[in-house]
């Protein structure tokens, strides 16, 4: 084979990488984003007691297909080094599993596999019979045995029965019995806070927020994507002014279509909301995904590779709106390999 012939076929790869087009050699394009900050955790809001007759009539059966989907979603993000966090109803330590031959409730096989919990405890008074307190005092054991994090979550969207939300409530009558709850717990090895579901009912349904929200730092979902990122910055910073009144701590960001297919937004509202304080989670939640989980693999897949892909820079050096920044590593590699073969080519 002739030098000329040689020297070809080792410069088409080598412009096809400089010219940014994609080549097998590198493998699949890894986008690079500059960030002030990078997202905290994955939230899964998977709920297999939400799938009606299939639930009633073949729970444990059911129950053991969401339990592989977690285990397979934390193989999948492991790479990302994302701790996992899912949500499940207070009563899951009633519902007794059997799986692998091993008989006990729900709550422990995903108290043994997810990092964390976030109790959906929906109701709208701390004490007594049949409150938040009584409803996560098992969780809170069982957390606490395992050496696994829970985090205790109330509501506000305007649904019956009443008593599981603060939708007709004041926002003094919500902050004292979430102050309560706080103060009931805040000692136990594995409590580690609360949070509001969900920021649009949040905002909208409980009355009088001119009262104080601030007593204690909290979580709060927002599956409201438009409100959170795609509108202008007028819009939703009227959405960050008054979670920054209420003494947030962590935002739950609802981000299944921006993490698939537009991850340059998700940059952009992480250098955004840098300023704040805020401790980011990608929001994940259907319920269908139970039956067929294969466009979750695929978020997990994306969610990994957008990790890898991040530089994180310290706030005052300021990250890019979004775009991608750097060639992939691999990338680097094989230029600087094709150099060194042309240069001993040319000896």
């Amino acid at each position: 084979m002739s030098h000329h012939l040689v020297l070809l076929l080792l410069t088409i790869p080598l412009l096809l990488i400089l010219t940014n087009i994609p080549y097998s050699l590198c493998g699949p394009p890894h986008p690079t984003f500059t960030v002030t900050s990078a997202p905290k955790r994955v939230h899964l809001d998977i709920e297999p007691h939400a799938l009606g007759d299939q639930w009633q009539n073949h729970q444990n059966e059911t129950a053991n297909k969401y339990l592989d989907v977690l285990e397979r979603v934390m193989e999948l993000l492991r790479p990302a080094g994302l701790p996992v966090a899912a949500d499940v109803p207070f009563w899951y330590d009633t519902v007794l599993i059997q799986r692998n031959g091993i008989t006990k409730s729900l709550l422990e096989f995903v108290l043994g596999i997810v990092d964390r919990i976030m109790i959906m405890d929906y109701r709208n008074y701390a004490e007594g019979e049949d409150s938040i307190i009584s409803h996560a005092t098992e969780e809170i054991n069982k957390a606490n045995q395992v050496g696994k994090e829970v985090i205790i979550g109330v509501e506000t969207a305007c649904v019956e029965p009443t008593k599981i939300t603060f939708c007709d409530k004041t926002a003094l009558y919500q902050e004292g019995e979430m102050v309560k709850v706080n103060e009931h717990f805040k000692n136990q090895q594995s409590y580690k806070g609360m949070a509001v579901h969900d920021l649009k009912n949040w905002k909208e349904s409980v009355r009088e927020h001119s009262q104080p929200m601030d007593t204690f730092p909290r979580d709060v979902f927002a599956w409201q994507t438009d409100d959170m990122i795609y509108k202008n910055a007028e819009y939703h910073q009227a959405y960050f002014n008054f979670l920054k009144e209420r003494n947030i701590r962590g935002v739950y960001v609802g981000c299944i279509a921006i993490m698939l297919n537009e991850q340059e937004s998700m940059a952009s509202f992480l250098n955004e909301t840098t300023p704040y304080g805020w401790s980011i989670e990608l929001l994940y939640g259907k319920h269908s995904w139970v039956n067929d989980a294969e466009e979750l693999y695929l978020l997990a897949n994306r969610t990994t590779a957008f990790m890898q892909g991040l530089t994180v820079l310290p706030a005052d050096d300021g990250g890019t709106d979004s775009a991608a920044s750097t060639f992939d590593e691999r990338a680097i590699v094989l230029i600087v390999t094709l150099m060194a073969s042309l240069m001993s080519m040319l000896v």
